[in-house]
């Protein structure tokens, strides 16, 4: 179900409310806190600025075919989300994108406090792609990049550039 793939903004907002999260570290290398616990290393940069996240969550869905699911925060409670996956199959490395077709339910989110304005990349609106670069069921690690232009409901845009993660998931 293409529905499943939108739980990520969700679940943001349930961590900027206090659900589990890890703590990224710019350095590569931090330790987490709450029931997400781990590492995390998390950056991005939109419209030009740092995205400073102070959590981030991060899943892999059970659904079939699965998707990854990553939500941030910063201090100012500004959300940044997306949800990739393959159309069949399972989810690996390689690269993931926003678009129509077998892509429709991909996609990626920027919300200001309180959902006033909403940004995002889903179907033919806005683009984005996500390369996962490494990944371990083992370990429950995955590593990528990713890149997106996210359109609002009046069409003002975001540039999401130079984003990257190196995390531990939930299940």
């Amino acid at each position: 179900m293409q529905l499943k793939r939108y739980l990520p903004l969700f679940v943001l907002l349930a961590a900027a409310c206090g659900g589990s999260s890890t703590q990224p570290s710019n350095s590569g290398s931090g330790s987490g806190s709450g029931a997400g616990s781990g590492s995390a290393a998390f950056s991005a940069t939109i419209d030009g600025v740092a995205f400073n996240a102070t959590s981030v969550t991060v899943t892999l869905s059970s659904t079939k075919p699965p998707y990854l699911g990553l939500s941030a925060a910063d201090a100012g409670f500004n959300l940044f989300s997306f949800a990739m996956g393959p159309a069949s199959g399972s989810f690996g490395v390689g690269t993931y994108e926003v678009g129509t077709g077998d892509k429709l339910g991909n996609n990626g989110n920027f919300v200001l406090p309180g959902g006033s304005t909403i940004w995002t990349a889903v179907g033919n609106r806005g683009s984005g792609q996500v390369t996962i670069t490494a990944f371990s069921t083992a370990t429950k690690t995955v590593s990528g990049t990713f890149n997106f232009v996210l359109v609002s409901g009046n069409g003002s845009t975001k540039t999401v550039t130079n984003g990257s993660f190196n995390t531990t998931y939930t299940p």
